[in-house]
């Protein structure tokens, strides 16, 4: 186990670079440049020494402490220049994503501007799971009208450290996964009431990009 002491800049191999916060035999806290904090098991964690600056200061102490911001359906903390609620995210992903370059560029510097997770399958902004919140962005696509790649692209930010396919790979293979959740919602609402029955349209794209 590596002497990490707060500051270091590593790199892992899943999580890309970071910072190091705290380090001591039980853990070690990091914040990722594009995955935000992450509380890592010292006894298992491999990290590599890096020597390039972050692109974005980790949260100060202070910052990490600021009062939770109200959002949707729970809360965060609050990380200057940030969207802070669920419904800003979305219309930053309408008004930024029309390429696939752009959605890269799009998910990244949100990831780098939101504080992290406090669970995988949680949302950042919403404090939604994955299931309901895929649910609850078909049921209310009709209003916003988001293309396929901006509907990805709010799945990717909102959950940064998910591993299904809509939420990591190429843009091609997210896309295909958007179209199979589309279609198991319109079938039988990911298991639950189906969109017919609860008098809502059945959702439809608007376009890839």
């Amino acid at each position: 186990m590596a002497d990490w002491k707060p500051g270091d800049r590593v790199e892992h191999q899943t999580f890309g670079p970071g910072t190091v916060l705290e380090s001591n035999g039980q853990h070690t806290l990091v914040h990722f440049d594009d995955r935000g904090r992450k509380k890592l098991a010292s006894h298992l964690v491999v990290l590599k020494p890096l020597t390039s600056p972050a692109l974005r200061p980790p949260p100060s102490q202070d910052e990490r402490r600021e009062p939770a911001v109200p959002t949707l359906t729970g809360t965060r903390r609050a990380v200057t220049g940030a969207p802070s609620s669920i419904d800003e995210l979305i219309e930053l992903a309408r008004t930024k994503v029309a390429s696939e370059n752009s959605l890269y560029e799009f998910v990244s510097s949100m990831r780098r501007a939101l504080a992290g997770p406090m669970h995988a399958h949680v949302g950042v902004l919403s404090g939604m799971r994955v299931q309901q919140f895929q649910n609850w962005l078909l049921d209310e696509n009709p209003n916003w009208q988001l293309t396929d790649a901006q509907l990805l692209a709010v799945m990717r930010v909102e959950f940064p450290l998910a591993i299904g396919q809509v939420h990591v790979g190429d843009v091609d293979t997210g896309l295909k996964q958007i179209a199979g959740i589309r279609a198991n919602y319109n079938r039988d609402g990911h298991s639950g009431p189906s969109p017919n029955s609860r008098g809502l349209p059945p959702s439809k794209s608007y376009g890839t990009f």
